[in-house]
């Protein structure tokens, strides 16, 4: 890993990695995508089976689920493991990742989100040019948009799941809904 006056090495206890996400976002979550991207593809390919490709997928969408995360300080222990934090989620997406691939097979929608963030661009920059962009949209995206996606793509919950959750009227409601927020979010992408 880089040692730049913002982040210290991983293991250090004065790295106040959740204040570095917040103060310098773009910075940081490049770093942190940099430093963490082998080791997590790798653990995700090698604990769950998952092709690397794949699991390049779920890696970057941990990413955005650790900005979220912080963003909407749903963090409780700050003094928290950057690391282990990561993996946590790669955990939780992977297993989420093998119930919908369980369930709809090698027809698993892949989100537009996920798509975006890792297109076949050849220079790191221009990945991570996107990556940004994806990182702004999802903040600026607002509810119930935001909440619909992550629950259905990140969380993996089905419709009827999502549809108890926020209290819709019925599964028809959700996916016009989710839908929408689809087109909002390609819309943000693209302009």
């Amino acid at each position: 890993m880089k040692n730049s006056p913002l982040l210290l090495p991983i293991e250090s206890k004065r790295f106040d990695w959740i204040t570095a996400v917040k103060k310098q976002p773009n910075k940081t979550l490049q770093d942190i995508y940099l430093d963490h991207r082998r080791g997590c593809i790798n653990w995700i390919s090698s604990k769950f089976n998952i092709w690397p490709e794949d699991s390049r997928d779920i890696f970057q969408s941990a990413v955005v689920v650790l900005y979220e995360n912080v963003i909407a300080d749903k963090i409780n222990n700050k003094d928290a493991n950057l690391r282990s934090y990561l993996i946590g989620i790669c955990n939780n997406l992977s297993h989420a990742w093998l119930r919908r691939e369980k369930k709809y097979g090698s027809s698993l929608p892949m989100p537009i989100l996920v798509d975006y963030m890792y297109s076949e661009l050849s220079d790191q920059e221009d990945r991570m040019e996107q990556f940004k962009i994806c990182i702004r949209c999802m903040e600026n995206l607002g509810s119930p948009c935001k909440e619909i996606l992550t629950k259905f793509y990140f969380e993996g919950l089905s419709m009827e799941e999502i549809k108890t959750d926020m209290k819709y009227k019925n599964v028809q409601t959700v996916k016009s809904q989710k839908y929408k927020c689809m087109q909002r979010l390609k819309k943000m992408m693209i302009t």
